[in-house]
Order: structure tokens, then sequence, then C-alpha cells
């Protein structure tokens, strides 16, 4: 029998990779990042000179505004005090998201296995339904990277571990 605290399933620790099924999987260390709202373009100027807003599956640099709505994003590789600030807002963010990198021969199988979303197509905002639950997916050149809320990181990890690849007909 079951006891309700025996979980056979946990997330991968910061740094820690798996493989399996095709995927590398790696959770890379949480970067200092902030929740930004409001006027992003102002907010980005101000803390994060020369940083750019990126959408759905866009090519990320070391410090960008992941758009997770018209009005929201999360700013990583920069923080700022939080509260209101001349039309945007500030909150702190660091360890909100775990950042899954994915990689391997069946990333975009995984990556389409899971979403919906035209990975093709062009988007503003970064966010999309993945496994169920709302994600940010961005890429650093073939490395996949997908967003999750911390909460989530144990459910993703076990996904990504028990999906079964499809097979060509």
């Amino acid at each position: 029998m079951m006891k309700e605290r025996d979980w056979t399933d946990r997330a991968l620790a910061e740094g820690e990779t798996m493989t399996v099924a095709g995927l590398t999987i790696h959770l890379a260390p949480a970067a200092p990042s902030c929740l930004i709202s409001g006027d992003l373009e102002a907010a980005i100027a101000a803390l994060a000179p020369g940083g750019r807003s990126i959408g759905l599956f866009q090519d990320r640099p070391l410090i960008a505004a992941i758009r997770i709505a018209r009005d929201r994003a999360l700013l990583v590789g920069a923080t700022g005090e939080p509260g209101w600030h001349d039309g945007y807002a500030i909150s702190p963010a660091t360890g909100l998201y775990t950042c899954f990198q994915i990689s391997g021969a069946d990333v975009m199988d995984a990556l389409t296995e899971g979403t919906g979303a035209d990975l093709t197509a062009s988007s503003p905002a970064a966010s999309l339904q993945f496994a169920g639950i709302t994600c940010l997916l961005t890429r650093q050149g073939k490395l996949a990277e997908l967003w999750v809320e911390a909460a989530m990181a144990t459910y993703v990890t076990s996904w990504l571990m028990g999906r079964v690849p499809m097979k060509s007909a």
C-alpha cells in the first residue's frame, strides 16, 4: 500500500542532467530575474539597457525579457527594486521559474507531443500550454528552453521521463 508521503517522482536538482528517450534534459541554474508589467520597453531600458523582448521559441540572449503577455514579461539576467516605477512594475522572480534546457535528436518531437502550438509560427509571447500547464518556450541555438513555474518542475520532469516517443508509420 502506498503511503501518502511516498513519492517516486522528483524534479531534477539545479544543474542536474538526465538522458531519456532521445533527449538530454538539463535543469539550468536559476538566473537573476524579475517580473515586469506595464510599459515593458521602459522597464527594459531602465533595467537592462540593450536587452530585448522575445517571444515564442525565439533565440534568447543572456539578458532578455521573455514575453508572457502583452504587458508582462519575465526579465532574465537583470533585477530591480520591487514596486511601481514610471509606468511599469517590478516583482522579484529569481527562482520563480525553472528552466529545462532540452536537446537531442528528438527535441522537436517531444515539444510537438507536449503542445498544440505551431512552433514555426511567430508569436510575440513565449507562453504556451505544454503537457497541460502554462509554460514559456525559448531557445538558445538548437537548445530548447522550457520555462516552468518551479512548483510544476516535478510534474514536467515526470512527463518528460515518461513520454514514449512517437513512431513513424
